[in-house]
C-alpha cells in the first residue's frame, strides 16, 4: 500500500476523532469532499466513508462506497477486511429488500473465508447465517450459532461477536418458550453494549433484537422501557437513520395499541418517507400500522391500500387483513386468509399468537364454534409456554369468545372480565373496549340488563373518544343493543324464535326477552311490524361464512 501523505494523515485523524464521537455529518463530510477532490484514501477510510453515509441513511452511496471499498480491500491483498466489507455489504441490500443481489454477496464473503482461520470476517458472517435460521424459525440450530459466536469472540477477544452470539442465543431461547433464560441471555448481550464495547452498527441491531422480542411476546410494557432506551443510545450520534426508523415503528405499535391514532398515523406516515429504499420490512410494517388505524376508524379503502403496500414490500398482512375482511361481512375471506396464514406459520408460537386471536374473533363474529374453540385452546398453550400480560389478555380474550360461540354466557364472564383487566393494566383502550362490548352481550343476554347498560356504555365512550367508527363500534339504530340488533335482523329474514337461539347459542326464553324490548323500544306490537322497521332502517341479520 503507498505512503499516506501527512496532509491525508490530518485528515484521517480528524475523521477518527469524529467517528469515536459518533459525529457521522463530520466524518461524511471530510471524507466525501477529499474523496471527490481526488484524494486515494486508504480503503480503510473509504470503509469509514461508506460506514457514514449508511448511518446518515445514504444507502444507495454506502452500497457504492461499499463496492469500490471490496475492491481496494482486494487490491491491497487485505482479503479478511474484504470479506467483512462483503457481509455489511450483503446485510445492506437484504434490508433494502433485495434478498437475491445480498445473498451473492454473502457466497463472496463465504468464498473469500474458504481456507482460512476463524476471524472477525467468519463471525460476522456467521451471525448473517444465524438471523437467516432466526427467520425460517430453525430456533434450536439458531441457538447453536449463538453459542459458537460466543466461544468465537472469546477466543477472538472480540466482545462484538460475544454481544450477537448472546443476542441470537436469546432470541431463539425466548422463541423456543424458555422466556427468562432467553432474557437473561439478552440483558448480558446488553452489557458490553452499555459499555461501548460493540460496534455501534452492531449495537443497535441488539437493541432492536430486545424491542422486537418484547413486541413478539406481547408485553407492552416492556417494549416501552427498550424504545425508550434505544432512541436515549441513538441520540448520542449526529444521525442514526436506520435504528432510529425502526425505534419510531415499534413506538408506532405501542401509540395504536395506547389509542393515540392521530400521532401513531403521524409517525408511519413519516417513517414511509423516511426510510424508503432503506429497509423494506420497517416501511411494511409502517403501512399494516396505517391499515390497522384506518380499519379501526372505518375507513376499509384506504385500508386495504395500506396493506397493497405491505404485500409489494414483501410484508405480512394478516392477521390485519382477515380483520378487514371481516369489517366488510367477508367473513369466508377472513376464515381462508387465516387458514392459510396459520398454515404458512407452523411452529413458530409467537408469530402464530396473534393469528389465533383474530381466528378466535373469526370463530365468534361467523357462528363458528369449532374454529373459535380450536384457536383458544392453542393460545391457551402458547401463553402458558409465554406468560407476558398480552399474552394472558389475549387467552381470557379467545376463550371468552369461544365460549359465546358455543353459547356458554355464563361461563364466558370470568375471562372475558380478565381480559377486560389484563388490556386496561396494559394500556390497550380499544382492545377493553371490544372485551367489555361482549362482556355486555353476555350480561344481557343473562338477562342482568343493568348491568350490561354501564358495560356498554363504558365501552362506547372510549370508543367515541378513541375516534373508533368501524362497523363494530356503530351503534344499531332505534336504541336497540348490538344484540337486540342481531336477533331482529333475524327475525326479518323469517327465522323462527328456535331458529334464532339455535343461531345464536342462547335459550327462546332469552330470544322472547329481547323481542319484548325490541318492541317496547320500536313502538310495535309484533313481529311484522318489527320486520317493517328492520327494513327501512337497513337492520340486517349477519353475514356468514360460506
Amino acid at each position: 500500500m503507498a505512503a499516506v501523505d501527512s496532509e491525508t494523515t490530518r485528515l484521517l485523524q480528524a475523521t477518527e476523532a469524529a467517528r469515536e464521537r459518533g459525529d457521522w455529518h463530520t466524518v461524511h463530510r471530510l471524507l466525501r469532499d477529499a474523496y471527490e477532490g481526488g484524494t486515494r484514501l486508504p480503503a480503510a477510510a473509504l470503509a469509514h466513508l461508506g460506514l457514514a453515509a449508511w448511518w446518515l441513511g445514504e444507502v444507495g452511496e454506502s452500497l457504492e462506497i461499499g463496492e469500490e471499498c471490496h475492491r481496494r480491500f482486494l487490491a491491497e491483498g487485505d482479503e479478511e477486511a474484504a470479506a467483512a466489507n462483503a457481509v455489511d455489504v450483503a446485510v445492506t441490500w437484504i434490508l433494502r429488500g433485495d434478498v437475491t443481489i445480498g445473498s451473492g454477496w454473502l457466497g463472496r464473503a463465504r468464498r473469500l473465508q474458504e481456507g482460512r482461520p476463524p476471524g472477525l470476517a467468519h463471525g460476522l458472517l456467521r451471525y448473517v447465517e444465524c438471523l437467516g435460521m432466526l427467520g425460517e424459525a430453525d430456533m434450536e440450530r439458531a441457538a447453536d450459532g449463538g453459542r459458537e459466536l460466543q466461544r468465537l469472540g472469546a477466543e477472538l477477544g472480540e466482545s462484538t461477536l460475544t454481544a450477537l452470539g448472546l443476542a441470537v442465543e436469546g432470541v431463539a431461547e425466548v422463541r423456543l418458550g424458555h422466556v427468562a433464560n432467553g432474557l437473561s441471555l439478552l440483558d448480558e448481550a446488553m452489557l458490553p453494549v452499555v459499555a461501548g464495547d460493540v460496534q455501534p452498527e452492531y449495537a443497535g441491531g441488539i437493541y432492536c433484537d430486545m424491542i422486537a422480542v418484547c413486541h413478539d411476546l406481547a408485553d407492552p410494557q416492556r417494549a416501552r422501557h427498550w424504545t425508550e432506551t434505544t432512541e436515549l443510545w441513538c441520540a448520542q450520534f449526529s444521525s442514526a437513520a436506520m435504528y432510529l426508523s425502526i425505534c419510531r415503528v415499534r413506538r408506532v405499535q405501542l401509540l395504536n395499541l395506547a389509542g393515540a391514532w392521530s400521532e401513531a398515523e403521524r409517525e408511519a406516515l413519516q417513517v414511509c418517507l423516511d426510510v424508503e429504499g432503506i429497509n423494506a420490512s420497517v416501511v411494511a410494517e409502517a403501512h399494516c400500522q396505517l391499515a390497522e388505524i384506518h380499519r379501526l376508524r372505518g375507513e376499509l379503502d384506504q385500508a386495504a391500500r395500506a396493506l397493497e403496500q405491505v404485500r409489494v414490500r414483501g410484508g405480512n398482512t394478516q392477521p390485519e387483513e382477515a380483520r378487514l375482511a371481516l369489517a366488510r361481512g367477508a367473513g369466508d375471506e377472513a376464515v381462508e386468509g387465516l387458514r392459510l396464514a396459520l398454515a404458512r406459520s407452523g411452529g413458530d408460537r409467537l408469530h402464530r399468537a396473534p393469528l389465533l386471536l383474530a381466528q378466535a374473533e373469526v370463530g365468534y363474529r361467523t357462528s363458528d364454534p369449532s374454529a373459535a374453540a380450536a384457536a383458544r385452546l392453542e393460545l391457551a398453550e402458547i401463553s402458558a409456554s409465554f406468560p407476558s400480560p398480552g399474552m394472558r389478555a389475549w387467552a381470557a380474550h379467545a376463550h371468552g369468545m369461544a365460549l359465546l360461540a358455543a353459547g356458554d354466557h355464563e361461563a364466558a364472564l370470568a375471562p372475558l372480565r380478565t381480559a377486560v383487566g389484563g388490556y386496561e393494566a396494559m394500556s390497550a383502550p380499544y382492545a377493553a373496549a371490544q372485551a367489555r362490548l361482549l362482556l355486555a352481550d353476555c350480561l344481557r343476554d343473562l338477562g342482568h340488563d343493568e348491568n350490561a347498560d354501564t358495560e356498554d356504555l363504558v365501552a362506547s365512550r372510549s370508543l367515541a373518544d378513541l375516534g373508533a367508527t368501524t362497523s363494530a363500534r356503530r351503534a344499531p339504530p332505534g336504541g336497540l343493543t348490538r344484540r337486540e340488533a342481531e336477533v331482529l335482523g333475524r327475525v326479518t329474514e323469517g327465522e323462527t324464535n328456535r331458529q334464532v337461539a339455535a343461531a345464536l347459542h342462547i335459550s327462546e326464553k332469552t330470544v322472547g326477552r329481547h323481542l319484548s324490548n325490541i318492541y317496547l323500544k320500536l313502538g310495535v306490537a309484533s313481529r311484522t311490524a318489527a320486520s317493517a322497521w328492520a327494513h327501512d332502517h337497513g337492520v340486517r341479520a349477519p353475514r356468514a361464512s360460506s
